[in-house]
C-alpha cells in the first residue's frame, strides 16, 4: 500500500520534466512571436505600440512588412507616419516624395504612390527571379536597400518614378 503523504510529493524526475517543458514552451512562444509582435504593434489602438511597431519592422529588414508600413502613412497620428516613413526609407532605400505633415487628400496620394512602387518592385522581382541565371546560380542583389535593376544594369541607380504634384502645390499655381 502506498502511503497517501508520499504519493502527492513531486518527484525529480516529475520537477525536471515539468521544467523541460516549460522551458520548451516559453522558447517557442519567443522564437514565433518575433515577427508577430511588431506586425501587432502595428495594427494597435495606441499610437505608441504603432511607432514601436515600425521601429521592430525597420529593424527586422522584412520586406513583408512593406504593405503594413505603407498603411502607416495615413495614420491620425503624425508621430506614426513620420516613423513609417523612416521605416520605408531604410528597407526600400526612398521616400518617394512622402510628407508626413501634409493634409489627408496629399497623404491619401502619397500613400497610393507606395502603393504602386511596391506593386511595380514586387512584379520586377518576379521576373528577375524566374530568369534563369547565366552562371548557374542566382544573383542575391546588393543588399535590401539597392536591388539589382531589371535592366541588369549593377552600378545604376534604382528607378523611381518621379513625384507627382501634391493637392496643395497644384492650389497655388
Amino acid at each position: 500500500m502506498v502511503n497517501p503523504v508520499c504519493a502527492k510529493v513531486p518527484t525529480v524526475r516529475t520537477i525536471r520534466t515539468t521544467v523541460t517543458v516549460a522551458t520548451l514552451l516559453v522558447a517557442l512562444a519567443v522564437s514565433g512571436c518575433a515577427t508577430t509582435s511588431w506586425r501587432r504593434q502595428l495594427q494597435s489602438e495606441n499610437p505608441i505600440d504603432r511607432i514601436n511597431g515600425t521601429i521592430a519592422a525597420a529593424h527586422a529588414d522584412d520586406r513583408s512588412a512593406l504593405p503594413l508600413l505603407v498603411d502607416r502613412l495615413e495614420d491620425d497620428d503624425q508621430a506614426v507616419r513620420m516613423y513609417a516613413i523612416l521605416a520605408l526609407q531604410q528597407i526600400e532605400g526612398t521616400t518617394l516624395g512622402y510628407k508626413y505633415w501634409a493634409g489627408p487628400a496629399d497623404l491619401s496620394h502619397m500613400a497610393q504612390r507606395w502603393r504602386r512602387h511596391l506593386k511595380q518592385t514586387d512584379t520586377s522581382r518576379q521576373a528577375q527571379a524566374s530568369q534563369p541565371s547565366p552562371f548557374g546560380f542566382k544573383p542575391q542583389g546588393r543588399g535590401p536597400h539597392r536591388p539589382i535593376p531589371p535592366d541588369g544594369s549593377r552600378d545604376a541607380p534604382t528607378a523611381v518614378p518621379p513625384a507627382e504634384p501634391l493637392a496643395q502645390e497644384t492650389q497655388r499655381e
